[in-house]
């Protein structure tokens, strides 16, 4: 028997979340990945949702670098044992400037409660007669989480939610 780790832990308690909103019909989850990084012993937990329908979607990452990890199977009490947490949403915007300063102002407010980083990545596919715009949200949690942090991943799998419905306001 082996104890868990604090990405163990943390990656069920998400999981479990996520699902059960999958199965209540909040959104449907459309990937998921679970990946060891040998190598540079790290470990890395996605999961893909969107609501029925919508060209938006959103993914959780949740990532256990090498220090933590490493620390933590060593029992090394002088590395720091938590986390990253960030999430990423990508929908089509047409308007660059109006709607990327809209959507910067829509997700401080809607992520204020995280102090998370905000930022907006655009891209396109070049060459063709009328381009699309892809813009990548991304949200990163400024702090490393760890097991004090599972009470509030109801909160945010529902904030996460909100923050599709919002963003398909924009498509």
């Amino acid at each position: 028997m082996f104890d868990p780790t604090v990405f163990d832990n943390l990656k069920t308690v998400l999981e479990g979340a996520v699902y059960e909103y999958d199965l209540e019909g909040g959104f449907q989850i459309t990937d998921r990945h679970d990946q060891v990084d040998l190598a540079h012993l790290s470990r890395h937990y996605s999961l893909t949702f969107q609501n029925v329908g919508s060209t938006v979607s959103g993914t959780i990452h949740l990532t256990n670098p090498e220090a933590s990890w490493t620390g933590e199977v060593l029992e090394n009490n002088d590395q720091a044992l938590g986390c990253q947490l960030n999430l990423a949403f990508i929908l089509p915007v047409t308007d660059i400037e109006s709607q990327c300063s809209t959507l910067r102002f829509q997700m401080n407010k809607l992520w204020r409660h995280y102090k998370a980083q905000i930022s907006q990545d655009i891209s396109y596919t070049y060459s063709q007669p009328d381009p699309s715009y892809t813009n990548t949200i991304r949200i990163h949690l400024p702090d490393d989480i760890d097991e004090s942090f599972i009470m509030d991943i109801p909160g945010l799998i529902q904030l996460s939610h909100q923050t599709l419905h919002t963003l398909e306001s924009f498509t």
